[in-house]
């Protein structure tokens, strides 16, 4: 598990803003609207935490599992790459202070980033290993909103199961400038609206 992350100054660090792992729930419209019910779901959420609020942390056998063997599958992929990986916390993009995301390691001297998954349950290793539209489908705004915000050239995507006879699949996956672009539109529009409800509910148009 990374060291500088999942600690209290790095709650802090990212509440209230649009984070990596969330951006999935942003980068799609909803029909007849800007965003799908997810999506508002997920600004109001960013809303209520730039008031004050936050959710309670919960885990569940997944996540631990996940969070324990990081460290393991960081070590592996710098044995089969021979690159240095370096733990990094929560990180803000240079232009936007309202949005960051915490990357699982950045690849020393090469401008890349990694992203590590160690799915709990066996046969999701096998499907990130065969099937890579799943892990565009599931994970691509991850993987390109991290490089964006963290300005990499790549991010090698990591599964990881130290219960297989072959422990780790890497993909390499390039920047697409295209979906970014797409994305930091989102981001913003998000915000935009975010911005709005805030100043709403502060700032209320009502007389007693």
């Amino acid at each position: 598990m990374n060291a500088l992350q999942q600690n209290e100054e790095w709650f802090q660090a990212r509440r209230g803003k649009f984070t990596g792992s969330n951006f999935k729930y942003i980068i799609n419209k909803g029909r007849g609207k800007d965003f799908t019910e997810q999506g508002y779901t997920y600004i109001r959420k960013v809303v209520a935490e730039r008031m004050g609020s936050y959710e309670f942390q919960t885990t569940n056998n997944a996540c631990k599992w996940g969070n324990e063997q990081e460290s393991f599958a960081v070590s592996e992929y710098e044995e089969a790459t021979g690159y240095i990986v370096e733990e990094t916390g929560f990180q803000l993009h240079s232009s936007y202070d309202f949005v960051g995301c915490s990357v699982d390691g950045l690849v020393l001297n090469e401008g890349g980033i990694i992203e590590v998954k160690s799915p709990y349950t066996p046969a999701n290793f096998i499907r990130y290993a065969t099937d890579l539209s799943y892990i565009e489908k599931e994970h691509k705004a991850q993987i390109q909103g991290n490089m964006w915000v963290m300005e990499s050239d790549f991010c090698d995507f990591i599964a990881f199961d130290p219960r297989n006879e072959i422990k780790i699949f890497i993909h390499r996956f390039g920047r697409d400038e295209e979906y970014i672009k797409k994305l930091e539109d989102r981001v913003v529009l998000a915000n935009q609206i975010a911005e709005e409800m805030y100043n709403d509910i502060v700032h209320p148009n009502v007389e007693f």
